[in-house]
């Protein structure tokens, strides 16, 4: 049996604490909304055929109540199609190239947890979107689909 597959089974194991690719763009997102927020996140590895979880910890200078933090992410993503504010779960978003969001504020504490099928939202989708705007199409053509929920 592979290592890594003995890794996995049955167990979560967290990589890249503190120095994930993706965390320099987030950082950027972050940076070019104008905001001095810091973001933390640490992917973990779980034994599941595809999907990420992720928790994103954002420390504000100022407090921001659940209301008002609710009403940013909403506001951001109203209009993307893919975007849902809604529990994230791995299960409602497998096989779709949905990304399901949500979060918490505890006044200058943000956490936002979103799931998403690595295997479709990941590159192969996002090349699908991008190749439907490069070519004129509607960027959900040949996207559109619902995602094997149960």
């Amino acid at each position: 049996m592979s290592p890594i597959i003995s890794n996995v089974a049955d167990n979560i194991n967290p990589y890249k604490w503190t120095s994930h690719r993706h965390l320099a763009e987030m950082r950027m997102e972050v940076s070019r909304l104008g905001s001095t927020a810091k973001v933390y996140f640490t992917p973990h590895l779980v034994p599941v055929t595809r999907g990420i979880l992720t928790t994103a910890h954002i420390l504000l200078k100022e407090p921001m109540g659940q209301e008002e933090v609710e009403k940013h992410y909403r506001d951001f993503y109203k209009g993307e199609f893919f975007i849902r504010y809604q529990k994230p779960m791995l299960a409602t978003v497998r096989g779709s190239n949905f990304c399901d969001i949500m979060v918490e504020s505890e006044g200058e504490h943000v956490v936002a947890v979103s799931a998403i099928d690595n295997l479709v939202k990941g590159a192969s989708g996002q090349a699908i979107q991008n190749m439907n705007i490069m070519c004129g199409f509607a960027e959900n053509d040949g996207l559109r689909g619902a995602g094997a929920f149960p």
